[in-house]
């Protein structure tokens, strides 16, 4: 590969630091630029990398025009972000689910493929305290030989 592949990283939290950090280092990757939902976050991130920050998405679109773009915001707050970045036609890999409700991920699903749009989820518990307590407590043989696990994600939708 000739050509680094620019890539937008939108997010402004510890995950999108994440991603930020190994866009910037990698060798077949530019960081091109940060999406945030503040200006100030926004702002403070991009500075960290030397790179032009947005809030909009679409005016991120129209000046960088990125390879990919990789979308770390909280799970309740993707799909209308990652429904336009589908719109545009853009390769994205997400951090979290898609979105917390099984219509609204089934919608983003259809659109990708109906615009032939690259949509990858990037959803990792490795790191997630349950998982580490677990881990150290089978290290610690704290608890005997596991023969079968499972972790559900309960998702409850409060109602104002």
């Amino acid at each position: 590969m000739d050509k680094k592949q620019k890539v937008a990283v939108v997010g402004t939290g510890n995950w999108g630091l994440n991603h930020a950090k190994v866009y910037s280092r990698s060798t077949v990757t530019e960081l091109s630029c940060i999406v945030g939902r503040t200006e100030v976050k926004a702002k403070e991130r991009a500075e960290q990398f030397n790179v032009p920050y947005f809030t909009d998405v679409k005016t991120m679109m129209k000046q960088i025009k990125p390879d990919l773009v990789s979308v770390s915001l909280p799970g309740m707050k993707c799909y209308d972000t990652l429904m336009e970045l589908i719109s545009e036609g853009v390769p994205i890999i997400t951090e979290k689910p898609l979105t917390y409700e099984l219509n609204l991920a089934e919608k983003l699903v259809n659109e990708a493929e109906k615009k032939n749009v690259f949509l990858g989820i990037n959803f990792i518990h490795r790191y997630a305290k349950p998982v580490q307590l677990a881990y150290r407590a089978i290290q610690d043989k704290r608890i005997g030989k596991l023969a079968f696990v499972i972790w559900k994600l309960v998702y409850h939708k409060l109602s104002c």
